[in-house]
């Protein structure tokens, strides 16, 4: 999806005013954005806090430390996840979890940092039972019910 709209970014205009939840990661985000891997990676968060306050949207710029900011200008740093989380099919596991939790009727703000919590909180109990290096998204995946347990009272 962000390919495409890389080649369309006029798409973002009409969805002015959605509830629109980007998730990038810095590569895609270069695209995105026209700046350097090195000018998004020097700060990351301001880079992501501009161009959600630009398009009216949420940004979760993923890398190490994901960043999630707003069109309001809040931005908020992700310390959970590991190097796990950094294989093909992880950001389709992330998006997942965020279109699920939207879809349960939280907003914008609520959806990403809960997403981004419980995927990340997910690959760090996977990695207690497993390598790094072995982790797959599938794997990651069966942690989500104990992530999400952490949350509830």
């Amino acid at each position: 999806g962000i390919n495409m709209l890389c080649s369309n970014i006029e798409l973002l205009k009409e969805l002015k005013g959605q509830q629109v939840i980007l998730t990038p990661h810095i590569g895609e985000f270069s695209r995105l954005t026209g700046k350097t891997a090195d000018e998004i990676m020097k700060d990351r968060a301001g880079a992501a806090r501009d161009y959600a306050r630009e398009h009216s949207l949420c940004v979760v710029l993923k890398s190490d430390r994901t960043v999630v900011a707003f069109a309001n200008g809040e931005a908020f740093e992700n310390t959970l996840g590991n190097s796990g989380l950094a294989k093909g099919g992880s950001g389709d596991l992330l998006s997942g979890i965020i279109g699920s939790i939207a879809a349960m009727g939280y907003g914008v703000k609520e959806a990403a940092l809960l997403g981004v919590f419980i995927h990340s909180r997910a690959a760090d109990l996977c990695a207690e039972l497993m390598p790094k290096h072995s982790m797959s998204p599938c794997a990651v995946a069966e942690f989500i019910p104990t992530a999400i347990s952490e949350l509830l009272p």
